[in-house]
Formats: C-alpha cells, sequence, structure tokens
C-alpha cells in the first residue's frame, strides 16, 4: 500500500479508511473531491451540524470540507488530507439540505 504524501497524511489515509471502509483508490478520489466540491466551514449555518464541526476540531490551521457524509479536515496551506469524521445519523439531514441547496445553485 503506497501512501501519497502530497495528498493525505498517513493518519488521515487511515482514518477514511477505518472510518469509512472504502478501497485505497477510492480514499484518493473521494479527499480530491472533497477539497474540489465540498461544503466550507462557512457554508454550515448556525446550528448543531456546525456546533458538531467546531466541537470535533481546533479551525486555526485547518480547512473543513463537509462530502458524502463526511467531515474532512485538511491543512489549511495544502490540500492534505489529516483526518476524517462520519457525520452522525441525527445531523445528516441537515448536511442534506445544505448539500441540495449548495447543489441547485452550483446548476444555476
Amino acid at each position: 500500500m503506497k501512501i501519497d504524501k502530497n495528498q493525505y497524511t498517513y493518519h488521515g489515509f487511515l482514518r477514511v479508511k477505518e472510518r469509512s471502509n472504502i478501497c485505497d483508490k477510492e480514499i484518493k478520489r473521494l479527499s480530491y473531491l472533497a477539497v474540489k466540491n465540498g461544503i466550507n466551514h462557512s457554508q454550515i449555518p448556525p446550528g448543531p451540524l456546525r456546533d458538531f464541526v467546531e466541537n470535533k476540531i481546533a479551525l486555526k490551521g485547518k480547512r473543513v470540507k463537509l462530502y458524502r457524509g463526511y467531515v474532512f479536515i485538511f491543512f489549511l496551506n495544502s490540500n492534505r488530507l489529516i483526518t476524517c469524521y462520519p457525520i452522525p445519523a441525527k445531523y445528516i439531514d441537515e448536511y442534506n439540505k445544505i448539500a441540495s441547496k449548495k447543489k441547485r445553485m452550483k446548476k444555476s
């Protein structure tokens, strides 16, 4: 198993693999798509989902993206993945509303 150190840390690779149960190639693709298409921390409206994200991380020096039901945390100055958390089931409805709103805005 070869780790692309330009795209994610070893810890980040292990966390995505552990928490999402996906193959190595898919991890690389998913982290790239999260950077490109993910929902930024600033796009999350105040509420329980935003509180969950803020409680998971200290925002200094980090970039947060929500994508496909996961919270991806990257270094601020690069796109290297630090870690990944699944969004709990109780916040999925809120995430889906934000994601569908972003998708509609992107189409127009």
